[in-house]
């Protein structure tokens, strides 16, 4: 929502490459497919429609270092860098832009970096002047301790209130069901951005 805003207001072009709104250091070897590199090629459309062939960190690494793994075991602070480092280390799933979808977490979180680059804010402050102001949202907030669910491993409940809030562009944000009609139906009638962004979701 708050990249299509932006793009409204004329401060971002979302059919342009990434390389156009992050740091060489961030984008390079970002996207490695069949041994070339594609990185240059994906554009922020790719990132919002999960079309951008990077590999998923949480899904897509396997056996005991695996991030899934490592959480049934402990909580722990996995930083957006740390993130990007380890989509670069797995193989992309396909060329940018292609007629394929491969859901993966550093999407969101490259169009965090992006949304913060741009306008200089934190990704929060972003969230309450596109979203939470406009619509009134009243209890939605970062995820603490204090407010957020547990997770169960088998019977066990357990806490992972760092994880869940280190990478707050996909995730690190709780809202009561109220908020969350508010925002959906919000997101779909257009009163957040142009309903041209969304109008070949049925």
């Amino acid at each position: 929502a708050v990249i299509y805003a932006m793009s409204d207001r004329g401060l971002i072009d979302l059919t342009q490459s990434i390389l156009e709104y992050l740091p060489d250091e961030l984008w390079r070897n970002l996207h490695i497919f069949k041994g070339t590199d594609y990185s240059d090629k994906i554009r922020v459309i790719d990132l919002i429609n999960q079309t951008s062939g990077l590999a998923d960190y949480e899904m897509d690494i396997k056996g005991d270092n695996s991030v899934i793994n490592r959480l049934k075991k402990e909580d722990f602070i996995l930083t957006e860098y740390e993130a990007i480092d380890l989509t670069k280390s797995l193989e992309a799933k396909f060329v940018p832009g292609e007629d394929k979808a491969h859901y993966s977490n550093v999407n969101a979180i490259l169009l965090g970096l992006i949304a913060e680059g741009i306008s200089g804010k934190p990704l929060v402050e972003l969230y309450e002047e596109y979203i939470s102001i406009p619509l009134g949202l009243e209890n939605t907030e970062l995820i603490t301790k204090n407010n957020h669910i547990y997770a169960y491993l088998g019977n066990e409940k357990v806490n992972r209130t760092q994880y869940i809030s280190s990478a707050l562009a996909c995730g690190g944000l709780v809202a009561t069901v109220d908020d969350m009609m508010m925002f959906i139906k919000s997101f779909y009638n257009g009163k957040l951005f142009s309903k041209t962004h969304i109008e070949d979701i049925k």
